[in-house]
């Protein structure tokens, strides 16, 4: 955001940053005409700064906002991972103690072809980054 700025630089922020004129007015807690008469040119923007400033505040707020939901989004990729990982773990360690009474010629009469089936389907998915 400029130091100095007038009716169209504000116009063009604003359309730039997708509000509306009443949108742009109630963050500055002013009347709605009161932005249109300053975008039109119609009345002076009295402290351009504090103004500035003020923009600079909303840009800077929609900025963090865009963090946060950044940070939640990864936030739950790793719990999806993490409980991913966990379910891997148990089937691993099933199929683990399956094998191990297949090699001392235990049998519990259950077919444990899913295990590894679902194992391998899991482990063969693509990963997103």
């Amino acid at each position: 955001m400029t130091t100095k700025i007038e009716g169209l630089n504000l116009r063009n922020w604003r359309r730039d940053h997708n509000l509306t004129q009443k949108e742009v007015a109630l963050y500055l807690e002013v009347p709605v005409n009161t932005v249109a008469r300053w975008e039109r040119g119609d009345l002076t923007i009295e402290r351009e700064h504090m103004l500035c400033l003020c923009l600079e505040h909303y840009e800077l707020r929609a900025e963090n906002k865009a963090l946060q939901d950044q940070a939640f989004d990864l936030t739950e990729r790793l719990h999806q991972a993490s409980a991913e990982v966990e379910w891997l773990r148990a089937a691993l360690e099933h199929i683990r103690n399956v094998a191990t009474s297949a090699a001392l010629g235990l049998d519990d009469g259950i077919d444990h072809r899913w295990y590894i089936e679902e194992v391998a389907r899991v482990l063969a998915r693509p990963k997103e980054c």
